[in-house]
């Protein structure tokens, strides 16, 4: 399977702020070159390998994109508010889109552990994987992750800014979702969203860049 995407993105294999902790991203520090398989676009091939669907995101544009991986871990792919229902198109999202409120550049004191600390002010960093030009990643997403149950309602995650709160909305469906959409979402900038000076002292440019990404939505049925 392969779909083709028309979009200019940016992705690197590098992670700014996941030192230390598993991801779903293989090969996290070498990319696969492309030799000019394809001419100055983006694609995305896809396909199931046993227990997992493999997503490879191929860079063959001139540029970086950056692909934000705060939720790609094994731990924080699970929890219950990046697996949502859209009401309006009847599909479940697994949407790794950046929830901005509860994300920063430094944590703090308190330790918090498990999956729903997603919804916890400053204990999710910011991070991005690079994708460098001509280049192509993969990312692991285990098959029973994709069966999860999807009981949140769907929401505009750009509709909410750093300081607003997130009252996510529980519902409830009668069958499982038999079409998954992915969402993944890719930045050409992130010089802002790694830089704890432009968090505390210019919010407004950090908040505009943190909103600047694109999204790359996959299906899985």
């Amino acid at each position: 399977m392969r779909e083709k995407i028309y979009f200019i993105f940016v992705f690197i294999l590098f992670s700014f702020s996941l030192w230390g902790q598993n991801s779903l991203i293989e090969d996290k520090k070498s990319q696969t070159y492309l030799q000019d398989r394809y001419n100055n676009e983006i694609y995305v091939n896809k396909r199931i390998v046993k227990k997992d669907f493999i997503i490879e995101i191929c860079n063959n544009t001139s540029d970086t994109i950056y692909l934000f991986d705060s939720y790609l871990t094994p731990e924080l792919i699970k929890s219950k508010y990046i697996h949502r229902y859209n009401a309006d198109v009847e599909k479940c999202k697994l949407s790794t889109l950046p929830l901005i409120p509860y994300l920063s550049v430094k944590l703090s004191d308190v330790i918090i552990l498990g999956k729903d600390k997603i919804v916890k002010r400053y204990k999710t960093l910011y991070s991005f994987t690079p994708i460098n030009p001509h280049c192509e990643i993969k990312l692991a997403i285990p098959l029973d992750v994709l069966n999860n149950n999807y009981k949140i309602l769907d929401f505009e995650v750009k509709d909410k800014g750093s300081f607003d709160e997130i009252f996510f909305e529980s519902i409830n469906i009668d069958q499982k979702c038999s079409n998954i959409i992915i969402e993944l979402a890719i930045y050409q900038k992130i010089d802002l969203l790694v830089s704890k000076e432009a968090y505390y002292l210019d919010s407004e440019k950090f908040e505009e860049q943190a909103k600047s990404f694109d999204v790359l939505a996959i299906n899985f049925h």
